[in-house]
């Protein structure tokens, strides 16, 4: 499983207890910031990150794409 956090980020630097809780528990809830009534409760199992990235990772060499930036420090 592959979990990054900057160091650089709000995470480690001021959430760092609550980040390591929510590995811990195995779960975080997300709000979608297009609906903020909508919640959803993501799986931070071992299993679950792994599926996700090897998805990814298909995905993007399918389309040949060899680099992604992926960031979401503000709402589009």
């Amino acid at each position: 499983m592959i979990i990054s956090a900057s160091r650089r980020t709000d995470i480690p630097n001021y959430y760092s207890d609550w980040f390591l809780n929510r590995i811990k528990e195995g779960y975080v809830y997300v709000r979608n910031p297009m609906n903020p009534r909508q919640v959803s409760k993501i799986t931070l199992s071992p299993e679950v990150v792994d599926c996700i990235y090897s998805q990814m990772a298909k995905l993007l060499e399918a389309a040949e794409i060899s680099y992604i930036k992926w960031d979401m420090n503000r709402s589009i």
